[in-house]
C-alpha cells in the first residue's frame, strides 16, 4: 500500500500517540476503484517502530460501502475514525479543524 498511504503518515501516528487510542484512515481516489484503509493503533506502533523512524500497522483494501459511493458523487474520500479517544477537555470543533488542517492538502 506504499505509494497511496504514504502521505498520510503525516498526521496519523501524531493523533494515534497524542489520543492514546487507535485512529482508522480510509481512502479513495478518483481514479481508484478500492479504498485503502490504515490502522493506527499507539500501542502498535510503539512496538513496531525501527530505529530508522519509520513504523509499520496493520492496513487493508477493500470495495468501497454503498454509503461511501452515495456520499463522495466525485470519486473520492478520506473518512477518519477515532476509536476510544482518551482525553481531557475535548473540544469537538477543535479537534475537527486539525483534523482538516492536516489531511485537507492531501485529499484534493
Amino acid at each position: 500500500m506504499h505509494p497511496f498511504f504514504g502521505m498520510f503518515g503525516y498526521g496519523g501516528p501524531i493523533a494515534s500517540m497524542n489520543l492514546e487510542s487507535c485512529v482508522e484512515v480510509s481512502s479513495k481516489t478518483k481514479q481508484s476503484k478500492k479504498v485503502y484503509k490504515l490502522h493506527l493503533a499507539r500501542e502498535a506502533l510503539l512496538g513496531n517502530s525501527g530505529s530508522e523512524c519509520s513504523w509499520s500497522t496493520d492496513g487493508g483494501i477493500r470495495d468501497p460501502l454503498d454509503e461511501e459511493i452515495k456520499e463522495s458523487p466525485h470519486g473520492s474520500f478520506t473518512k477518519v475514525v477515532i476509536l476510544n479517544p482518551v482525553v481531557r477537555n475535548l473540544d469537538i470543533s477543535k479537534l475537527q479543524c486539525k483534523l482538516k488542517d492536516i489531511y485537507f492538502p492531501y485529499i484534493h
